[in-house]
């Protein structure tokens, strides 16, 4: 077959795959009635990446009845999850407006901020740490919070992959409607995968 040929129908299947991930992570996120579609959906979306990355393959049999099966299971341990993050993320940026506002504290105005960068990093590794690991709600934060703090070198590119993607849909609108949900997940999963093999290989 020709190499040209190929690429394309390499690409065609990547977009068709992006594609579909889309539409079932809206199609869900409104069975769910939106507040508690998301987080399910979120973590159904990442566990096709990271597996599909882990195991090579273009195509974890991507159905609507796969992907429900899927989210069904994560509906309530990605919704304590989603939900623990939001509640904590609000604490933080609360107290960090009154410590600004009225406290005018620099040591504690700074141990906030701390705590919201560790708590941003610990969100790149949360659902990743779901789809992988079979643990309580605590033990996913723990393990976020050491796959972060073990990682940070890596979690830059991390970033720069979702900074990246984020331009490629503002240079490209098409792929909003295409993948937006996927695309940005892509380098979270890409990295947050390399990041748990890597601990898995130190702990043989």
């Amino acid at each position: 077959m020709n190499p040209t040929s190929t690429k394309t129908q390499i690409l065609g299947n990547l977009l068709i795959y992006l594609l579909k991930l889309q539409a079932f992570f809206l199609v869900f996120t409104f069975l769910g009635g939106v507040v508690l579609g998301i987080f399910p959906s979120l973590a159904t979306v990442l566990d096709y990446l990271v597996h599909s990355l882990d195991k090579k393959q273009d195509d974890l049999n991507l159905t609507f009845s796969t992907y429900k099966k899927r989210w069904s299971s994560y509906f309530k341990s990605a919704n304590l999850l989603g939900f623990s993050l939001s509640a904590l993320f609000l604490f933080l940026v609360v107290d960090l407006q009154i410590s600004k506002s009225f406290l005018h504290s620099l040591p504690l105005h700074l141990a906030l901020f701390t705590l919201l960068v560790l708590l941003l990093g610990i969100a790149c590794y949360l659902f990743p740490s779901l789809t992988r690991y079979n643990l309580t709600v605590l033990q996913h934060f723990k393990q976020a919070a050491y796959l972060f703090l073990a990682n940070l070198i890596p979690t830059v590119p991390m970033l720069a992959g979702l900074l990246l993607a984020s331009a490629l849909m503002t240079l490209f609108p098409i792929l909003v409607l295409i993948g937006l949900v996927p695309l940005l997940l892509l380098p979270i999963s890409h990295f947050a995968l390399q990041a748990m093999l890597k601990v898995e290989a130190n702990h043989g």
